[in-house]
């Protein structure tokens, strides 16, 4: 079927895009040794700046420090998410350590501008970094919340009390979901005159006896600090004591699996490995000192610390196995660690928050480290490539289409069969006797038709009788009608 178009427009461009795209995927891996540093960031430069902790929940690393800050960092690179500043707060605060406890951080501190002169508080966030709540503690100054731990259902705070003539250790239970409330205390008082040597520095739940565990220092003949560690029930009920006089005081713990806690003592610059009923099984001499922060992770120990060196004072990270053997040394920047808060760690990476020196702008800065458990990190990169073809066909105006259509119809033809048979009467003259049969036929055909939705009704001829014939036919009926009337069998003629 052809149909001719005359299409009036000035100008008709036709677009054609052709989109082929490919994706190259390239699948990698980086073999980490232990202890690699994985990334470094600073953060909050002022003259008196530090962090003091840091804990980490799934994807996200929590640091807080001094002056009143929160920060909120990816685990993978360390990049800065969201921050908390304590201006917001109506006093000054001192934060000393945090863990995180479901859908909520917790951190506890200081109420005040002065470590001896404020009020323990506890402050709920959520996680993202939302003022919840806060809870000063029940404590006349000077007081102050140290260290916190979770055991997946209550919140542990230690932390320092007043006391007639001193200090005394002070340990709350309380519920994350009503932080107000004090479920249990502990108290105790090591010694007497302690002068700020009182001090519960670290707190911990060991995995298997699900005991609590506090560690730090107790004054001794005002000569300075010396190891305390106190092991309490899960009700804050005490089970055992273990003091020495031959340490100084501690200021981190942490477990393995099986139960053996760790423990940093200070300015004794060493480890002890102690077993779940507090019996010490080891002892290392580390090569700094003081030992101030401790992770595990991966069957490992890091311990962190700083050593003093020509007048300056720089940081140490030494890796320890189970046996408390040397696996892995580093040495750090130029900078300090506090004696509160906490290094954290998960299953690839551990982290420690600290503080660096910038002697030329008289200065300090945050310092947050991020360092390998070891092993491999498998990487997936994946890359789409799409290339674009366009073809531009310009259709000048006026412009003739045409076009063929071929369609199938269906129709019935009629065919008309004619017979003739000769017939004899008893006479000697025959004559001719002719009958007619239609037969129906359906016939399919293919026509080519022009033009478009273009319907046409086809007629078929009628079948024409052939006159000759019918005036023959007239004819011999006229004759045989004649001689059936007039000439009858026998006769010569008419009467």
């Amino acid at each position: 079927m052809s149909l001719d178009v005359s299409i009036g427009f000035l100008a008709t461009i036709f677009t054609m895009l052709l989109l082929l795209s490919s994706i190259v995927t390239m699948v990698g891996e980086t073999v980490y040794d232990i202890a690699d540093t994985l990334w470094i960031q600073y953060s909050n430069s002022s003259p008196t700046s530090y962090a003091t902790s840091t804990c980490v929940s799934g994807n996200y690393l929590y640091v807080i420090g001094y002056p009143a800050v929160i920060e909120k960092r990816s685990v993978y690179n360390g990049s800065l998410i969201s921050s908390w500043n304590g201006s917001s707060y109506s006093k000054p605060l001192l934060l000393s350590d945090c863990t995180v406890a479901g859908d909520k951080l917790i951190v506890v501190g200081v109420e005040g501008s002065n470590w001896y002169a404020g009020r323990w508080i506890i402050l709920g966030f959520d996680l993202d970094l939302n003022l919840m709540e806060s809870y000063l503690g029940n404590y006349k100054p000077p007081s102050g919340a140290l260290s916190v731990t979770y055991d997946g259902r209550y919140v542990y705070v230690s932390g320092f009390g007043s006391d007639p003539g001193g200090e005394e250790w002070v340990v709350e239970k309380r519920d994350p979901s009503a932080l107000g409330v004090v479920l249990a205390t502990y108290n105790a008082n090591p010694s007497i005159n302690g002068v700020m040597s009182d001090l519960p520095r670290a707190i911990g739940v060991n995995p298997v006896t699900r005991d609590i565990w506090v560690v730090g220092s107790m004054g001794f003949n005002n000569s300075g600090d010396m190891l305390l560690i106190e092991i309490l029930s899960a009700n804050l009920t005490r089970i055992s004591s273990i003091s020495s006089t031959s340490y100084y005081g501690a200021t981190g713990i942490v477990f393995d699996e099986d139960g053996y806690a760790y423990i940093t003592l200070g300015y004794s610059g060493a480890v002890l490995k102690i077993d779940m009923y507090g019996d010490v099984v080891g002892s290392l001499k580390l090569d700094f000192s003081p030992a101030i922060k401790i992770a595990y992770a991966r069957e490992l120990i890091y311990v962190f610390g700083t050593n003093e060196l020509y007048g300056e004072r720089k940081q140490y990270l030494q890796v320890l196995d189970k046996n408390l053997n040397t696996v892995a040394f580093k040495s750090l920047m130029q900078g300090g660690f506090l004696f509160i808060g906490k290094a954290s760690s998960d299953s690839d990476r551990v982290y420690i928050a600290g503080y660096v020196i910038e002697p030329e702008v008289n200065s300090y800065s945050w310092i947050i480290y991020s360092f390998s458990t070891g092993g491999r990190a498998y990487y997936t990169v994946t890359a789409t490539t799409t290339k674009t073809t366009t073809t531009t066909v310009t259709i000048p105006s006026p412009t003739t289409v045409t076009t063929t259509k071929t369609e199938s119809y269906t129709y019935t033809v009629t065919t008309t069969l004619t017979e003739r048979r000769t017939i004899y009467y008893p006479f000697s003259v025959p004559y001719v006797i002719t009958s007619t049969t239609s037969i129906i036929v359906t016939t399919t055909e293919t026509i080519t038709i022009k033009g478009v939705n273009n319907t046409r009704t086809y007629i078929l001829q009628e079948p024409i009788v052939d006159v000759p014939l019918a005036i023959l036919l007239l004819v011999l009926g006229l004759a045989i009608g004649f001689l059936t009337r007039y000439i009858k069998p026998g006769g010569s003629g008419p009467m």
